[in-house]
């Protein structure tokens, strides 16, 4: 059996089993996976193991069937089901690594500006003897990028990300 997402090479009727990850959408919950596990695993000769937090299963199965009919028998419980994308080539990820890496600097920028503008407030609550008149709207001013732009991004999940749960005053009413 291949270990490559999508179809492996289909050998002789008779042959060692074929295997396929399948992309799985709309599962809800665990009770979903096994929902599908269940359906898939009735199949002659198929063996299926769904993944729900990576929305995928892993099928082992005989020639006789085809990744068609393995789509079929997911849509027909509900769900819907598709040979994942092809896998990006090493030039892709290296790529993908370097927007890591800007995403790094990004937060690291983030930490020090932060960390600059929070130690003066810090000195200024500790040490009464450089407590000034009005110093506490200048430890407000001081604390309020700390507060908004330096914490605001790395507190939260995007809305993209399904099955990560946000805040309740995050999510929007509107279904859709």
């Amino acid at each position: 059996m291949s270990s490559v997402a999508g179809e492996s090479p289909a050998g002789a009727p008779g042959a060692t089993p074929r295997g396929a990850e399948l992309a799985v959408g709309g599962m809800t919950c665990a009770s979903c996976a096994a929902r599908i596990e269940k359906k898939l695993n009735k199949l002659d000769g198929v063996t299926a193991v769904v993944n729900f937090a990576t929305a995928t299963a892993q099928v082992t199965f005989p020639a006789t069937l085809s990744t068609g009919d393995l789509i079929d028998v997911i849509e027909q419980a509900g769900y819907t089901a598709a040979l994942p994308a092809p896998r990006e080539h090493v030039s892709a990820r290296v790529a993908g690594e370097e927007d890591g890496a800007g995403e790094a600097d990004t937060q690291r920028r983030r930490l020090l500006v932060s960390l600059a503008l929070a130690i003066p407030v810090v000195v200024l609550a500790m040490v009464p003897d450089w407590q000034f008149r009005y110093w506490q709207w200048v430890s407000l001013a001081l604390a309020s990028p700390v507060a908004t732009w330096g914490g605001g991004r790395s507190t939260m999940p995007p809305r993209s990300m399904p099955g990560v749960a946000r805040p309740p005053w995050t999510r929007s009413s509107r279904s859709g």
